[in-house]
C-alpha cells in the first residue's frame, strides 16, 4: 500500500510540473515577438546613411521615421527644431 501511495504522489507532482513548463515556454515564445522592436534615431540634420539605425546614421525626417515604425518600436529624437516638410 505504501508503494502505491508513493507512486500516486509522484504522478501528481509531475502533473503540476507539466502545466508550469507549458506556461513558461509559452511566455518565452510570446516574449520573443516583442524583442524584435527597433530603435530609430532622429536628428535635426541627417548624418551617415540617414536611415535612422543609429545616432551615427540618424535620419532628419521625423514624420518618415514615425511612418516607418512598427508596433513597439522606439524613436529617439535629439534636441532641436523639427519642421514638417510640405
Amino acid at each position: 500500500m505504501e508503494k502505491f501511495l508513493k507512486t500516486r504522489k509522484s504522478k501528481s507532482i509531475s502533473f503540476l510540473i507539466n502545466p508550469f513548463c507549458l506556461v513558461y515556454f509559452s511566455f518565452i515564445l510570446l516574449s520573443s515577438f516583442y524583442t524584435n522592436a527597433a530603435i530609430r534615431f532622429v536628428k535635426p540634420v541627417a548624418t551617415g546613411t540617414g536611415d535612422g539605425s543609429s545616432w551615427e546614421n540618424a535620419s532628419s525626417d521625423l514624420q518618415t521615421t514615425i511612418d516607418a515604425s512598427a508596433l513597439n518600436d522606439e524613436i529617439w529624437v535629439a534636441a532641436g527644431t523639427y519642421k514638417p516638410t510640405a
